[in-house]
Parts: structure tokens; sequence; C-alpha cells
């Protein structure tokens, strides 16, 4: 017996798994094809972008008739993103300039050793960032395939402790390659060159989600820089005052084994000027930051 359901190209989706693509701008049409055939159930589903005239998703699943079943293995089935969709997708402006505002702070490219693509790799802790982590996810999401998952880390040694943290990664994109070559030298993390063409409000804002704070005792804003040389702080700050004539300096830190790391500190005769450049760009729950309450 075969079903066959045509679904028509105004037809608006409200089920979770198109969520993961830009109701924006994808106009949907798709074939979804059901057979049964000895107590199962095959579906087929297409997904067309009609926009860009190429094949988004293409599923083929082999399920269980029973109708609980077969909707809830639908629904956690993750999406595989045609190659045709991959190459020909480009970031927007606003993807653009937060990524690099995300991957000055926390957030990785990797690049495996049989792809020669790379994927953004996004982990924060949970609950404390939960909301920010669902944000950058609803950004990302056409690059996605799973949404974002919480998973229990290793206990840390200092507290003995075992802390959770709230994660998701893209697909491995075309698009992301030239990320890759600006944020990575031989796979270690650095700061382009051409920072001060490429930071903008959007990517500050992020810059301050991932990796900043508020001390309540010195009243000002840091970001923790401590993973970058002197020399790479230093140039941070000149694009801050350059692109956003924001005054910092370079604080020292000392870690472990005699290390020594650098915080970028905001002068509290910026912080005005900085709040209102990145505050339209920051989320509620991410106020803190700014030494701002939630509204």
């Amino acid at each position: 017996m075969v079903f066959i359901q045509w679904i028509p190209r105004d037809f608006t989706w409200n089920i979770q798994p198109w969520q993961c693509l830009d109701k924006d701008k994808v106009t949907k049409f798709g074939l979804i094809i059901i057979l049964l055939k000895n107590s199962k159930v095959i579906l087929i589903l297409t997904l067309w972008d009609w926009g860009a005239n190429l094949l988004i998703v293409n599923i083929n699943l082999s399920l269980n008739k029973n109708c609980k079943f077969f909707f809830n293995r639908f629904f956690s089935t993750i999406i595989n993103f045609s190659n045709d969709y991959k190459k020909r997708y480009e970031v927007t402006n606003e993807q653009k300039e937060s990524l690099v505002g995300v991957l000055l702070a926390d957030a990785h490219l990797e690049k495996g050793k049989s792809s020669r693509n790379a994927r953004l790799s996004i982990d924060h802790s949970y609950p404390s960032q939960e909301a920010y982590v669902n944000y950058l996810y609803n950004l990302f999401k056409p690059l996605v395939a799973t949404p974002p998952a919480v998973i229990e880390r290793k206990k840390d040694k200092r507290t003995g402790l075992a802390y959770k943290s709230i994660y998701f990664k893209t697909l491995s994109f075309p698009c992301l390659n030239e990320f890759h070559a600006l944020f990575y030298n031989n796979n270690i993390k650095v700061i382009p060159s051409n920072l001060e063409d490429l930071l903008t409000p959007i990517g500050l804002a992020h810059f301050i989600m991932g990796d900043g704070y508020y001390d309540t005792v010195k009243q000002t804003i840091y970001l923790c820089t401590e993973n970058y040389s002197l020399s790479e702080v230093n140039l941070l700050i000149s694009v801050l005052n350059k692109n956003f004539d924001l005054k910092a300096t370079a604080n020292k830190r000392d870690l472990k084994n005699g290390v020594i790391g650098w915080r970028i500190r905001f002068s509290k005769s910026s912080l005005d000027k900085l709040r209102a450049l990145v505050s339209n760009y920051t989320i509620p729950e991410m106020n803190h930051k700014l030494g701002l309450d939630k509204k």
C-alpha cells in the first residue's frame, strides 16, 4: 500500500523538524511518500528551496507502523542537509558578525580528519547560560541538524563536583572555512590581524556574552582573554579603541605553573558608551555581564 501526499508551495510547517530551517527565507515544497510493507512504515521526504532551486533535505526512514513510535522517531531524526545546499549556503551578515564575536570568546571551529570543511562548536555552562546557547542555536539553525543537548562533565579535581554544560554543533559547511583560516594557525586559535575590519557592535556583544563579566567590586567589565598572548590582547585593545572609541587596558593574571595571562579591563569612563553600543544585541539573561539587571 502506498500513500502519496503533496505539500503545496505555500504550506506552513508547524512541526519541530522544520524549525531548523529559516522560515522567512526558504519557500518549502515537498513530496512525502509512505509505503506500508511487511508491517513497517517507510517514509521518503524531500524538501526544496524554490528561491535557490536546490534540494535542502532528503530523508528516507524505515519505521515501525505504530503511530506513537512513528512520530517519536520522526521528530528525533537527524536531518541531513544535501551537499548542494551546503555548497551554496552563505552566512548572513548577522551570522558573520556574530561568528567573529563567539570565536573571540569560547566557540570553536573544528575540521575533522576526513572533512575539508569546518563546523562550529558551541559549549557553555548549564543551566546558567542555557538561554544564550538557545539564542545561538536559533541564529545558526540553517547550519544545524540537532538541537542543543545537556551533558555532565567529569568531576572538577578542585571542587570534586560534576558540572553540566549545554552544547550544539553545526554540520560541516564550506562557508565556515574562511573563518577557520582567519582564526586558526596550525589548529591553534589566534586573533586575526585584520580584526579591525571584522569586529562590529554585534560581534562585541557576543564577545562579552561569551567571555565577559562585570566585577561588582571594581565596578567595571572584563573580557577573559587569558588564552591569547599579550601582543594579541594589545591588538584587541587597539581595535576596541579604533572601532568604538573604547578605552581598555591589559591586566596581568598569574595562572597555573607560573604561566602569565592577560585580561582586558574596560575603563569606567567607557562603560556608558560600551553599554549603549551593545545593549541592543545582548539578551536579557546576559545583561548581568554588563552590570545591568534583567528587564
